[in-house]
């Protein structure tokens, strides 16, 4: 890929800058005209390289929930399955992955919702044997970048726990930067137009939810499969409760590692802790697992590679 593309989407991925003039600022940080950075982000968006940029939002202080659910799908069932998943905006990804548990979904809950209606339907569809569901009960790390030659680790910091209500106003502008953001030189300025905000107070709002924890910064989701890396597996753990803890900080150390979850198990599928590992290649993915296994000393694990990407949506927070 372009050099130049590279340190644009290096540097979007992190944050554009919540500045009156966000292409300017990063003009300034990478030696770019401006106007050459919005042609190229056009540019990026239009081939998928970029999915969205869009405020990206820490659900616990939003009062939501997620999981994780597998089911074991008949090969000629998958097409009919992910049509029901597909039909549930709750359902935020979506794939299809090695292993006898083969359809791996997320799902994003509010208080008070369950699960049981969603995967109640999809065990009618013929062919679909079973299912589990893996709740979250502690983040490691949800976060990596991937401009660069590996991907680039961003710490995930401890959540705060209690859930915040958002002012009206707040959600209307949240809801339409996650709508479509603004392509103008001035994008805050576009979006307040769409709720009836100033430029400033858009920004205020901004840095207000941020040092609230609810908004981690607004920034651009990447498909990394356009940028090279096509070694993309699950890796499903199981470790002791009382190394739990060391483990999953250890692999949230590994810049290959770009998800680190600690999750409820069942008696099907004992397995505990879940790293979601991109590499350029397969081989080096699965290199990186052999590592993450010596290191950590534990040699129970199930490598459950991606296959198919069949649903991959931001989730609606509202």
């Amino acid at each position: 890929m372009n050099p130049c593309d590279l340190a644009i989407l290096s540097a979007v991925q992190r944050e554009m800058p919540l500045v009156p003039r966000p292409y300017e600022a990063l003009a300034r940080a990478l030696d770019i005209p401006a106007e050459e950075i919005r042609r190229r982000i056009r540019a990026l968006l239009s081939k998928g390289v970029i999915r969205r940029i869009v405020p990206m939002l820490d659900r616990a202080r939003l009062g939501l929930r997620g999981m994780l659910v597998a089911a074991k799908v008949a090969p000629r069932s998958v097409a009919r399955a992910a049509k029901v998943l597909d039909g549930h905006d709750e359902v935020t990804h979506d794939y299809l992955r090695a292993g006898r548990y083969n359809l791996w979904f997320t799902v994003t809950l509010r208080a008070g919702e369950g699960a049981l209606p969603l995967i109640a339907e999809l065990l009618a569809v013929p062919g679909v044997s079973a299912a589990v569901v893996l709740p979250t009960r502690k983040v490691f790390k949800l976060d990596a970048t991937f401009a660069a030659a590996k991907p680039v680790v961003r710490r995930t910091p401890a959540r705060r726990k209690t859930p915040v209500k958002l002012a009206a106003k707040d959600r209307a502008m949240l809801a339409t930067l996650r709508e479509r953001f603004p392509a103008s030189a001035r994008p805050w300025a576009e979006a307040g137009r769409r709720v009836n905000l100033g430029e400033g107070d858009v920004l205020r709002r901004l840095a207000r939810l941020r040092r609230a924890g609810v908004l981690q910064s607004v920034r651009a989701a990447l498909d990394q499969r356009k940028l090279g890396f096509a070694g993309n597996v699950l890796v499903a753990w199981r470790v002791p409760e009382s190394r739990t803890d060391s483990v999953g900080r250890a692999f949230a150390r590994r810049p290959e590692a770009s998800h680190v979850v600690l999750r409820g198990a069942s008696a099907d599928w004992p397995y505990n802790l879940y790293t979601m590992v991109h590499a350029r290649t397969l081989a080096a993915a699965r290199r990186a697992v052999r590592e993450m296994s010596t290191g950590s000393r534990v040699a129970d694990y199930v490598e459950l590679v991606t296959k198919r990407e069949l649903k991959k949506t931001a989730p609606k927070y509202f």
